[in-house]
């Protein structure tokens, strides 16, 4: 531990005034949302400093026992930790994020030319049909809605507006919805969703399936 702080004052002290300052805001984010990608325009210009300034970074957040991971295949950043609270998620919210996961894994060969993966309302719903989901129009509405707004604050997904009864609304995937739901395949994917689907209504309130 003496080596990490050694390495982080060295690397800290050739921060301007100004990059401090950065690094500050930018160390509070991270542990707030705990994914970051450039996939992401609002956060392209923090993806790049951390990066530019990963060691700094890193050692910092080893004195928390946090774990700084760079993808950089997928311009993405991953903060973990064992010891830090994890979001429990309800069994529509964590049936809702299988089905995200799963239109990223079928999409990536149909990858826009801007790299992004995107779907639809619409899309999302017919898929949620596909497996017929238990009380499918609480699913369609409130379910949905408190769904994606809270993937989007995670940097999990993407939209504009809050409009979730038009067919047509978009939504991006970030490619950090691979690190967070890991399958090699679709088939992967069906099983997890069957295998939800099989739980009681008592999972709700007993779910392990959790987001850092």
């Amino acid at each position: 531990m003496n080596e990490v702080l050694t390495i982080f004052t060295e690397e800290y002290k050739r921060l301007s005034d100004k990059e401090q300052e950065i690094f500050a805001y930018l160390a509070n984010k991270m542990i707030n949302v705990n994914y970051l990608t450039a996939s992401k325009e609002e956060d392209k210009k923090d993806y790049y400093f951390i990066v530019t300034h990963f060691e700094v970074f890193k050692n910092y957040f080893l004195f928390s026992s946090r774990e700084l991971t760079h993808y950089s295949l997928q311009k993405t950043l991953i903060l973990t930790s064992e010891y830090t609270k994890k979001l429990s998620l309800n069994k529509n919210n964590s049936l809702l994020l299988l089905i995200l996961r799963l239109l990223y894994h079928q999409k990536l060969h149909d990858i826009s030319l801007e790299n992004k993966v995107i779907t639809s309302i619409g899309e999302l719903q017919s898929k949620c049909e596909q497996f017929n989901f238990d009380n499918l129009q609480r699913f369609k509405t409130i379910d949905l809605t408190n769904g994606l707004t809270l993937f989007k604050k995670y940097n999990i997904i993407n939209f504009k507006g809050n409009n979730f009864q038009k067919d047509d609304t978009l939504i991006e995937i970030y490619p950090t919805i691979q690190y967070i739901v890991e399958v090699s395949n679709i088939k992967q994917l069906n099983d997890k969703i069957n295998s939800y689907q099989e739980k009681g209504d008592s999972y709700e309130e007993n779910n392990e399936d959790k987001i850092d």
